[in-house]
């Protein structure tokens, strides 16, 4: 049997910033979600 861990990550955000990063780093976390990135171009 094999046992995985909890994996933390930190997202709910669409564009990272030093702060969001820093507080990332900090928690050390492993990953990073964002949402909804801000794509170029005017069709979605």
């Amino acid at each position: 049997m094999t046992t995985t861990g909890m994996r933390v990550a930190i997202g709910q955000f669409s564009e990272p910033d030093d702060d969001i990063l820093r507080f990332a780093a900090q928690l050390g976390v492993r990953g990073v979600q964002m949402n909804s990135p801000h794509l170029p171009g005017t069709e979605r």
